[in-house]
This record gives C-alpha cells, sequence and structure tokens, in this order.
C-alpha cells in the first residue's frame, strides 16, 4: 500500500497560479493524499469550485498584510494592474509568519510552492521537503535565470516582429528580488523541482530549440 502523506500549497496570489495548484490537489486528493492549500481570505469564494474533495483539500486561508502602495483590499494579482505587482509580493513575503506558523501546527510532509522564494529556508528549518511546482515548462524558467550568452542563436522568426517584448519594460526592485532568490534558493535548495505546460506547447518549443542548434 503507498504511503499517504500531506501536502502544503502555497502559490502565487493570481488565479493563474492558484487553479493549476487546485487541479493538481485534486489529483492528489483523488488518491487519498491530504492537501492543506494556503490562500488569501479573498480568493476562497472564487476557488472553492475547483475544490472537488472537500474532505481531503483544506484551505487555509492567510491574511494580507498592508503594504504601502498597494491599494487597500487588494489580496490577489486580478485586485490590481500589472505595474502594481511587486507590492503583492512584497506583501506575500509578508505571510511568512503564517506560514510557518502553520507549518509548525499542522506539520505537512511536504510544501509545494512557485514565487515564495524563502520557502525552502523556511521548510529545512521545519525539517519538511520543498518542492518547487511551476505550471509552465522548464523552458520559460531556464530564460530568467540563464546569461542572454548561454542561450544560444533564436530561431527563425522568435521572438515574434508582432509581439513588443523589453525585458527591461516589465523589471521591478521586487521581481529582480524574486528572481534572485528563484535563482539562489528554489533551484538549487529546494528537495524537488517539476515543471508542466501544454503539450502541443511544449512540442513547438522543444522544435525551436531544435532547429536554433543546427
Amino acid at each position: 500500500m503507498v504511503q499517504k502523506f500531506h501536502a502544503f500549497m502555497f502559490p502565487w496570489f493570481a488565479f493563474g497560479h492558484m487553479i493549476p495548484y487546485l487541479h493538481l490537489a485534486n489529483k492528489l486528493a483523488e488518491k487519498g493524499h491530504r492537501v492543506t492549500f494556503l490562500l488569501p481570505k479573498k480568493a476562497q469564494k472564487q476557488s472553492e469550485h475547483h475544490n472537488l474533495f472537500s474532505d481531503n483539500i483544506l484551505f487555509h486561508l492567510l491574511t494580507i498584510p498592508p503594504v504601502a502602495g498597494l491599494p487597500a483590499g487588494a489580496e490577489t494579482a486580478s485586485d490590481i494592474p500589472i505595474s502594481l505587482g511587486n507590492f503583492l509580493f512584497a506583501a506575500m513575503d509578508l505571510t511568512r509568519d503564517q506560514v510557518t506558523a502553520a507549518v509548525h501546527a499542522l506539520r505537512p510532509d511536504l510544501i509545494l510552492f512557485d514565487f515564495a522564494y524563502w520557502v525552502p529556508e523556511m521548510a529545512r528549518e521545519h525539517r519538511v521537503k520543498s518542492v518547487v511546482y511551476n505550471g509552465v515548462s522548464a523552458t520559460t524558467i531556464a530564460h530568467n535565470h540563464v546569461p542572454g550568452s548561454e542561450l544560444g542563436v533564436p530561431p527563425p522568426g522568435y521572438p515574434s516582429a508582432k509581439v513588443p517584448y523589453c525585458l527591461n519594460g516589465i523589471q521591478s526592485t521586487k521581481m529582480e528580488e524574486v528572481r534572485n532568490g528563484m535563482a539562489k534558493d528554489v533551484l538549487f535548495r529546494s528537495s524537488l523541482k517539476g515543471y508542466k505546460s501544454d503539450k502541443k506547447i511544449q512540442e513547438l518549443q522543444d522544435r525551436r530549440v531544435t532547429r536554433s542548434k543546427r
């Protein structure tokens, strides 16, 4: 008999991240594992209908601390324009004490996360395994961390001239801190790393990489 485990899930406060995590939570719960899902209070109502195994998946609500620059009542990325995302990142960092208290009280076997780069350090302190799980391809993650000189020559037609792309335009101090933390703590100190994307998108990316190496 396969041993059952208790997993914490702590995705970035955006429904594009929380919903894929809930899909994974359902898969785990279907096999009899327990999941404690950490999310902002405001996100619970919009997330409940994705919980297909309420006996095995429990929501643990977090209070989002006030942050200068973050509009009052904003708790998820859908509450703010993308230009204010760095303030929501700061608020997520300030939930660390709440997450730590939950880990200490409930003693999960592992914690899955994506953007909270401080999770591996916190998890080690409580002898809990940390698993970075991203609902995007490994290619996307590598783009943020591999030095430009090592990326090789882009394949013909990529990036598309029809899509404006300027990395400098989307950088912020907080995002840079997250990126640096991801490179240092997440990629090297997590117990396990997982990536998932649409099969057709992944096949297209693989073909582009293959062509660029010819």
